[in-house]
């Protein structure tokens, strides 16, 4: 392959010779067949060396490679010529066969495309860092957008280094900013972003150990001022007889007690657990009296359906069992519906016996006619 001839040549001339009329010369034809070969060798091997870029996630060097002078995807374009086939079928006949690259030329060629996409946002992405940094915005904004230019190019070894850098810098400022704080909630923040952060490469373990200790102190100081705060606001609302507010307070409470690791016993627990008793007490009675007040209301719908008499009766035994008196009207109306279940019930018992006094004398009458009739005979 001559060095001087562009491959776009190399078709050129193959396409001015199919065009030409007549015997075309074996060893012009031999000559380019040779060419054509060489170049579809180079252009397969870029193209294996590509692929294995793409697979890797390197597309920056694959974009490299596939630009080198002649271009890789415009060297293709020239190669798959249009008077391909019939370029094959002269060659054949001179016992050549026409080369074809073994890889997926489509694929990789897809591939270099997407490539050069996410390169021009990587373009993109890289001016607007540079523009941050001319403008000298803050570092936690820097280090915001160099870690989405590393999500466009993961394989870059420059922008992980860039990353590691600007966190290692966030890394110093925020342990600066634990030793300046005295405030619990700055702290907290401080700490839940030392944890949950996706770093590059893991703050150190000295910087963790004395991060966790500042936090320690000061956020064990803002649970005793807010669990004094918070016995305080349960005494308010004990005062006041605010059931509902201890309640709402009362998760508050709880949660604050498990931070601290308070037992039953603590002094500093006592105050609160007693108006959380009287809590209990107060819900214990609310319970008992809608218990109340739903068995009263059942006894009397069951007064009023009138009821047979042992539902009544357990209704009503149900009702006392609360220790509570009966209402004078409810007690009138219950003793008048069983009173009235009572009497129905003797009449069906004095009919029933009617009505086996009278067979009972019936069947005497006959047996006595039957017997005298006997005697007579």
């Amino acid at each position: 392959m001559s060095e001087d001839r562009d491959p776009r040549r190399v078709v050129a001339d193959i396409q001015r010779m199919l065009a030409a009329a007549g015997e075309v010369e074996k060893v012009q034809v031999r000559r380019l067949a040779d060419e054509y070969a060489a170049w579809m060798g180079h252009a397969s091997e870029r193209l294996t060396r590509c692929g294995e870029y793409l697979a890797q996630g390197r597309g920056t060097e694959a974009i490299y490679l596939a630009e080198l002078d002649p271009s890789l995807l415009t060297w293709l374009g020239a190669m798959f010529f249009p008077e391909r086939d019939q370029w094959a079928q002269v060659t054949e006949r001179l016992g050549t066969t026409l080369p074809r690259p073994n890889q997926d030329v489509q694929g990789i060629v897809r591939g270099i495309n997407d490539a050069y996409d996410r390169e021009q946002a990587l373009a993109e992405e890289k001016r607007a860092f540079r523009r941050m940094t001319l403008q000298n915005l803050p570092q936690s904004i820097r280090l915001v957008q160099a870690r989405r230019l590393m999500g466009l190019d993961p394989a870059s070894l420059a922008l992980q280094e860039n990353v590691r850098d600007l966190e290692r810098d966030e890394q110093r400022h925020l342990l600066e900013r634990a030793r300046r704080s005295a405030s619990a909630s700055e702290l907290a923040e401080i700490h839940s972003t030392l944890a949950n952060t996706p770093w590059v490469e893991t703050p150190g373990e000295a910087l963790r150990r004395e991060v966790d200790g500042l936090y320690g102190r000061v956020r064990f100081s803002h649970l005793q001022n807010e669990q004094s705060r918070l016995s305080r606001k349960l005494a308010e609302a004990h005062k006041r007889k605010d059931l509902p507010e201890v309640l709402r307070l009362r998760p508050e409470w709880d949660r604050l007690s498990s931070e601290m690791g308070l037992a039953p016993g603590d002094p500093r627990a006592h105050s609160a657990l007693r108006v959380l008793a009287w809590a209990d007490r107060e819900l214990a009675d609310t319970e008992e009296d809608l218990g109340h007040v739903n068995a009263l209301d059942e006894l009397q719908s069951a007064i009023a359906r009138q009821a047979e008499e042992s539902e009544l009766w357990e209704l009503y035994y149900r009702l006392e069992a609360f220790g509570r008196k009966v209402p004078r009207e409810v007690e009138q109306r219950f003793q008048m519906q069983v009173d009235k279940l009572d009497e129905r019930r003797r009449r069906r018992e004095m009919v029933v016996v009617s009505v086996v006094l009278g067979i009972g004398a019936t069947v005497l009458v006959v047996f006595l006619v039957w017997l005298v009739g006997r005697r007579a005979v």
